[in-house]
């Protein structure tokens, strides 16, 4: 099977390039003689080419001031790239490259099934209706599936495939004293991580209790001068981003007592999925969409969006050793996410889109 994926550029260090590079593994590993290949659509300047050093990729830039006309451009790169790799199927990761795919379809009069891949709560992205030119649609959780049917778009055009993670016999041990916490991802100050609100959520944490943050962003600095403004410095290490960041933590943290995500909205996040997968317990909020889909009370906890003060509940419960932490029983809880699970879901629902539309 050829498949095509194509989407506007995509920075390099976002759950979205690692669930496409695990993707193309697990298509390797499975179907040996498949061919993925990318075409990624660049109008802002430079952009990070490592992460997707390996596959098969072609970068299509555009300075058009002109936003139409910059989309047709993009439209006519991705036509001839379609002539050019005949795919079986065209797999778009944003809502404007269904509207892109759409076009450039119809301009070299290709026969395939278009098929969006979102990866984050629909209602969060630009042009949404935009999906409806995508003839099938991969969502990673329930709520996006439920986001999609409420367009209009019919069940049976629709498969949660959730996102892959791999399953390891690391097993990170749990911390008691001090109680290290630990958030993985982009440091945004509020937007979509809302890193505020886990700082205001420490305050009054009582106990010996530590907070690492891995990762890095623009408001790094808004956030070290906020947390000082609260008097947390002394309990807060910040790491930066690592490439490798469990192996960052493993070597350099040592133990967990959880994982904590404090999202106004995600897709499905693969932080959760990873800690899970080495036995971290994890905190999250129930934004849309995602962490309902991977935390089930056993494994870890939810809280209302905004509501700080049952954030800082579950959080000094764990301080305090009032809630039971089982490792075994977390790694098992994420069966379905696991690769093997993960690849045949995939492979399910590409037969059945082609089916499908090669059918009507």
């Amino acid at each position: 099977m050829n498949i095509v994926i194509a989407g506007y550029a995509l920075s390099g260090y976002g759950g979205m390039e690692t669930v496409c590079k695990r993707l193309v593994e697990l298509i390797t590993i499975n179907n040996p003689d498949s061919k993925v290949d990318f075409i990624f659509f660049n109008e802002k300047g430079e952009i990070d080419e490592h992460w997707f050093k390996g596959l098969s990729t072609q970068v299509v830039s555009s300075t058009l001031r002109n936003t139409k006309l910059r989309r047709l451009h993009f439209a006519f790169a991705l036509s001839g790239f379609l002539r050019k790799n005949k795919p079986d199927v065209i797999i778009v990761l944003d809502t404007l490259s269904c509207y892109i795919a759409n076009i450039a379809r119809k301009l070299c009069m290709g026969r395939y099934p278009i098929a969006s891949w979102l990866h984050f709560s629909l209602y969060d992205l630009y042009k949404y209706v935009y999906i409806l030119k995508a003839d099938a649609h991969l969502v990673i959780s329930h709520g996006i599936n439920q986001q999609v049917q409420k367009l209009g778009v019919k069940e049976r055009y629709i498969y949660t495939i959730f996102n892959p993670v791999e399953e390891t016999e690391d097993t990170i041990p749990v911390s008691v004293s001090p109680a290290n916490f630990i958030y993985i991802g982009r440091v945004i100050f509020e937007g979509q991580k809302r890193l505020k609100d886990l700082l205001d959520s420490l305050v009054t944490l009582q106990g010996d209790w530590r907070l690492h943050v891995v990762g890095n962003g623009g408001d790094v600095h808004q956030c070290q001068q906020y947390a000082e403004q609260l008097g947390l410095s002394d309990r807060i290490f910040w790491h930066g981003w690592q490439a490798q960041p469990w192996t960052y933590v493993e070597a350099q943290i040592g133990d967990l007592k959880a994982l904590v995500l404090t999202s106004a909205f995600e897709g499905l996040p693969m932080t959760l999925l990873e800690a899970m997968a080495r036995g971290v317990y994890c905190v999250s909020s129930d934004c849309p969409t995602g962490p309902a889909d991977v935390i089930d009370g056993t494994n870890g906890h939810l809280y209302p969006v905004n509501q700080l003060a049952k954030l800082t509940e579950i959080l000094q419960g764990l301080v305090d050793g009032e809630i039971m932490i089982d490792q075994t029983q977390i790694k098992r809880s994420i069966a379905k996410f696991y690769d093997e699970r993960y690849y045949s879901n995939f492979k399910q629902a590409l037969d059945s889109i082609l089916i499908n539309y090669h059918g009507k």
